[in-house]
């Protein structure tokens, strides 16, 4: 099989680390999700979300949120909505 991710191009193959069966890291340009929003025109869209924008966001919630505890490299964090809460209002 190929390794393989669909964006606004279409389909392409996924680099693939020195290990067979590895997917490479990911760089910070890299997509990390897409958000499927339907905007003013009620076509759905898909939106891209970099690894820069996901670790972006998560540390602006930091710092709003964890002052006193820090979020470190070794912390993990999940993003999880609610498939009946609208994602754009986060956004």
């Amino acid at each position: 099989g190929v390794d393989a991710i669909v964006d606004a191009d279409g389909p392409r193959a996924v680099t693939t680390s020195a290990v067979p069966g590895t997917p490479a890291r990911p760089a910070p340009d890299d997509d990390a999700w897409i958000i499927f929003t339907s905007g003013s025109t009620g076509t759905p869209k898909g939106v891209a979300v970099t690894h820069r924008n996901a670790a972006a966001f998560v540390d602006a919630e930091a710092h709003l949120f964890l002052r006193e505890q820090p979020i470190g490299p070794g912390d993990r964090v999940l993003a999880g909505l609610s498939v009946a809460f609208d994602a754009s209002c986060e956004e």
